[in-house]
């Protein structure tokens, strides 16, 4: 496990709480919880993660290709998200191989 990883693991139950909680304006502009079963195990997770909204109806969540979670959402269309202290149902499109895309996506979350 990497210094990342430990990290994530002490941070995101906090961050959790937090956008469950009355506390949610402090971090809900830039941080939202994606909450999806596992494909193989069904266990259901709960990611924080950072976002950008590009309109009224999308917005981009980026996260670091080595971190395996995100490829429960690759078959697994419609999730659920925590935004703005709601819980709210969403369509998932999971872009991992177009690198010009994903570049152009993280240059305007920067």
């Amino acid at each position: 496990m990497d210094g990342n990883q430990i990290f994530f693991r002490l941070v995101n139950p906090l961050t959790r709480a937090i956008a469950r909680s009355p506390l949610h304006p402090l971090i809900s502009d830039n941080i939202v919880v994606l909450i999806f079963p596992g494909i193989k195990s069904g266990r259901i997770y709960s990611i924080p993660v950072s976002y950008l909204e590009t309109s009224d109806k999308e917005m981009v969540c980026l996260t670091d290709r080595p971190y395996i979670w995100w490829r429960n959402l690759i078959n697994n269309k419609n999730i659920q998200i925590l935004l703005r202290g709601k819980l709210l149902n969403a369509e998932v499109e999971v872009e991992f191989e177009n690198d010009d895309l994903i570049a152009e996506k993280l240059t305007a979350m920067c």
